[in-house]
Formats: C-alpha cells, structure tokens, sequence
C-alpha cells in the first residue's frame, strides 16, 4: 500500500468533510471510492531490475589481497 499526503487549503477541506458527512462515509472511504472509479489506466510493466547492468556486476579484478576486508587493520598499519 503506499501513503500519499496532499496539502489542501482550508475551504477545500471544508467541502471535502462536507461531502463526506452527508455520504455518511470518512474522507479517506470517500476519497478511495472516487479513485476506484477512474478508468482502468495502462499501467508499464514494473522495472526488472536483474536486467540492470549494475545488478549483474560481480566485481572487478584487483591486485589487493584476498582476505582485505577480514584483515584491514592490519593493512593500514
């Protein structure tokens, strides 16, 4: 589910609670009525991040040693 914020001036929310009050529903049943009943929109196919060139990098070859990252202080010093 994703959360959204909107910012409404006053009178706008006024007529909003109004709206609300007399379907006899709360702001955000009302509010989830209306978008239901927008048209059917083509949504794109969702981004397949394994075909991402990043996603398949493994590594890269380097003459650093192979135990660098257990061993880094005594690297250092």
């Amino acid at each position: 589910m994703t959360q959204l914020t909107i910012e409404l001036m006053e009178f706008e929310y006024q007529r909003l609670l109004k709206t609300a009050e007399e379907c006899g529903k709360s702001i955000q049943i009302l509010i989830h009525e209306w978008i239901s009943q927008l048209p059917e929109a083509e949504v794109e196919n969702a981004y397949d991040v394994t075909q991402d060139p990043l996603f398949k990098l493994e590594g890269y070859d380097s003459d650093a040693p192979a135990d660098l990252s257990v061993q880094i202080d005594k690297y250092l010093y």
